[in-house]
């Protein structure tokens, strides 16, 4: 294809440059990060490495129940990393973060999927599995930012919702104001991607499709689409999130527990 560049594997290892001037950074800053750099250098390789085969399994293969499989190990994976980046050791935080994810990626999904893309059969691998990591990533990355932040800000205003809690408040009621803060922190990422895209950052898919020779107009509309479903389900994640949590954090007297902060 005109204008596509094919990167070698020489070219790859040439790029592996760059990771030493991380390294240089941080061992000069004294950082105490070089370790952790080397690790996600390997497994960034062998992990792309992987799933480059798989993909291409899938893709071959073409069915279904492959497609559906490979996207339910992402959603697993997702999950597990969301709760995993929340510190509190109390129960049920894979599910909480399962939950949220999943609800995110299938109504913005369904809504690609059936009215904007509409694609014919609905499992096509290569379009139908990328475009649903990207929304699993940015929607995992909205609910670990949206329990962390909602934890914290009730842990720090536990007098305040105890007192609304005390004069009658219902537990939605006593901490709205923590819930909104959580919500908003979550999604300022994407609010600030969709202020600057195009203009300070020009996203990878659009990226990669005009390397490999799409008109820069066919492109763009794609990315625009993509933009829209990350901040879908980015919302809907960080809604479904908060209130899962919130139900969470209260005993059914209507209690706040402590031990959950």
């Amino acid at each position: 294809m005109e204008g596509y560049f094919e990167i070698g594997w020489t070219d790859v290892i040439i790029s592996l440059s760059l990771i030493v001037v991380v390294l240089v950074v941080a061992v000069v800053q004294r950082l105490g990060i070089a370790k952790s750099v080397l690790i996600g250098a390997v497994r960034t390789f062998a992990q792309l490495m992987l799933i480059g085969y798989v993909l291409k399994f899938v893709f071959d293969l073409s069915k279904w129940y492959w497609v559906v499989l490979m996207l339910a190990v992402m959603l697993v994976v997702a999950s597990r990393t969301a709760a995993a980046r929340d510190e509190c050791p109390c129960p049920g935080k894979l599910l909480l973060s399962g939950t949220a994810i999943t609800a995110g990626v299938i109504i913005t999904m369904l809504t690609v999927i059936g009215f904007v893309i509409r694609l014919r059969p609905w499992y096509t691998p290569h379009i139908l599995i990328p475009i649903t990591g990207m929304v699993i990533g940015n929607t995992m990355n909205a609910v670990a930012l949206t329990i962390s932040r909602f934890r914290g800000e009730v842990r720090s205003a536990r007098q305040e919702v105890e007192t609304a809690l005390a004069l009658g408040a219902t537990p939605a009621e006593a901490c709205v104001r923590q819930r909104r803060q959580a919500v908003r922190a979550a999604l300022i990422p994407t609010i600030n991607a969709l202020m600057v895209v195009g203009l300070v950052q020009l996203p990878g898919m659009m990226s990669g499709q005009i390397i490999a020779g799409v008109l820069s107009v066919e492109a763009v509309r794609y990315q625009i689409v993509i933009m829209y479903m990350v901040a879908s389900g980015a919302a809907v994640g960080s809604f479904v999130a908060v209130q899962l949590l919130r139900r969470q954090l209260f005993t059914r007297r209507q209690q706040l527990r402590a031990d959950y902060l």
